[in-house]
């Protein structure tokens, strides 16, 4: 009575992720006579958590082709392959002595591949764990779309009509204007009027009538001096308009409108702040207060 001697290299864990041992199954009974080959049994576990491994694929082939030749004209059966059960059992049918290329797949996992030498007849146990696999996801981009102020005040829907004149910030910096009038110069219809001393220089429009001015959507009162009210760096965008094309909702008067627009506050940081657009704005309210009551 004795176990069926073989020879199989141990694989330990490897940077291929996976375990396999080979070992004959103790107190195997001596084959009987006339009964040839050898039966390998196992088990595929998870490595990490050591749950077996359902429906693991086992594929069991000679590793000499030529000794397949010759053993398959013999009648021999030189391979197997299989799945393991629920319990991650499996069992083969019995195959020729020889030298054999064991690999196991399982989805998810690294495959496990391992070289067999059964040198007699009998029964083999095979165990072999199988490294979890990580498994390369394709790259998931992720776009938000956020409004601005402009297109939500629509200031790109105006710019494309193609009325009047616009300015954005890039365009403002390219032109490298020293105050905001200086974007006034060069628009058809448009005049800079100094005044001379220290007085900020006059915009008019064509026949030399006084614009209305709105500020991020608000009508300020009275003449406003534009650079009293804002410095270049304040601004985020400049539109100007002739009479009748003003935008319906910002016209009060047949001259035009200058509407100008801010930079919000994180781009604008460290930057001087116009204190004659504070006084602007403040005396708006105040105007639009006392007309309510």
């Amino acid at each position: 009575m004795q176990a069926s001697r073989f020879f199989a290299p141990l694989a330990l864990l490897s940077s291929c992720g996976f375990l396999l041992t080979l070992s004959p199954a103790d107190g195997q009974a001596q084959v009987p006579s006339g009964e040839r080959g050898v039966v390998i049994t196992g088990v595929v576990t998870d490595q990490i958590s050591g749950d077996a491994l359902p429906a693991a694929h086992i594929s069991i082939a000679p590793a000499d082709a030529e000794l397949a030749e010759d053993l398959a004209e013999e009648g021999e059966d030189v391979t197997w392959e299989g799945e393991t059960n629920e319990d991650g059992l499996f069992r083969t049918e019995r195959i020729a002595i020889g030298v054999y290329q064991i690999q196991i797949t399982s989805v998810g996992f690294t495959s496990a591949s391992q070289v067999g030498i059964f040198l007699e007849d009998g029964t083999v146990e095979l165990t072999a764990e199988l490294a979890p696999q990580a498994l390369e996801l394709e790259g998931i981009v992720v776009t938000v779309t956020r409004q601005s102020r402009l297109e939500n005040a629509g200031f790109y829907d105006r710019r494309q009509l193609g009325f009047g004149h616009s300015f954005t910030r890039d365009e403002i910096e390219a032109r490298g204007p020293s105050r905001v009038s200086d974007l006034f110069m060069g628009i058809p219809g448009a005049r800079v009027i100094s005044r001379g001393g220290i007085q900020r220089p006059d915009v008019r429009l064509r026949g030399g009538c006084v614009p209305d001015v709105v500020l991020d959507g608000v009508p300020l009162s009275g003449p406003v001096r534009v650079d009293e009210l804002l410095t270049v760096h304040d601004l985020e965008a400049l539109e100007v308009y002739h009479g009748a094309t003003s935008p319906m909702q910002y016209s009060r008067s047949t001259c035009g409108t200058i509407l100008a627009w801010t930079r919000p506050p994180a781009r604008a940081e460290g930057a001087s702040w116009s204190w004659g657009r504070v006084l602007a704005a403040a005396g708006f309210v105040g105007i639009a207060f006392f007309a309510t009551q």
